[in-house]
């Protein structure tokens, strides 16, 4: 936790982090707003209504206890594209982030999973990330995270989701805390050979 928040420490430093006391019927609100004049919902610029709050007042909310989250200031750009080369999907094309996004959680004051990854990723000189297809969306997150601290990003392995069916016939995404399948041993022990596995 103290390594994350050193990290935290800084990025508000450099002004590139700050509190944000929206209420998550705040957070309803806005998305409402946005849906209504359909406008993309999300928590950005003009719509990041903590991001300009003076330092005097976000001091003397946190004195007053109320609660709050810590929010990357982005400096992207939805308009813009940038590239990045996934070692599965090829080289994609993606929007830059421009959404303020969560790094610290409210309460346990511990990292969301985008943060955790950056700095767990960094200090462990992690090279290669290997996760589902489902997390194609945040790469734009993770890429202007690193670049924020000016230090090198993983090589990205976005790979197709096993899926499951279930007794209903609707798919859902296996499970690797729930479902036996997720396991090699699962199919050794049921007799698939090696090859069938790996053709799959």
């Amino acid at each position: 936790k103290e390594i994350y928040h050193t990290f935290i420490k800084h990025l508000i430093e450099i002004g590139r982090a700050y509190p944000c006391f929206c209420t998550k019927e705040d957070l309803e609100e806005l998305r409402s707003k946005q849906e209504l004049r359909k406008f993309r919902t999300g928590y950005y610029d003009k719509w990041a209504k903590c991001r300009i709050l003076p330092v005097e007042e976000q001091i003397n909310k946190i004195k007053n206890g109320e609660e709050y989250v810590i929010r990357f200031r982005s400096n992207g750009n939805f308009d813009n594209k940038f590239r990045i080369d996934d070692l599965v999907k090829g080289t994609l094309e993606l929007p830059e982030n421009d959404e303020d996004f969560v790094i610290m959680k409210s309460g346990d004051k511990l990292p969301t999973y985008h943060f955790a990854h950056l700095v767990d990723d960094y200090l462990m000189h992690t090279t290669h990330v290997v996760r589902g297809e489902e997390w194609l969306s945040s790469v734009p997150f993770h890429v202007e995270l690193f670049r924020t601290l000016d230090v090198k990003a993983p090589k990205y392995i976005h790979t197709p989701l096993i899926m499951k069916k279930e007794s209903d016939g609707k798919l859902r995404k296996i499970s690797k805390r729930k479902d036996p399948e997720a396991n090699m041993s699962y199919y050794r022990e049921h007799g698939y050979p090696i090859e069938a596995v790996i053709e799959s």
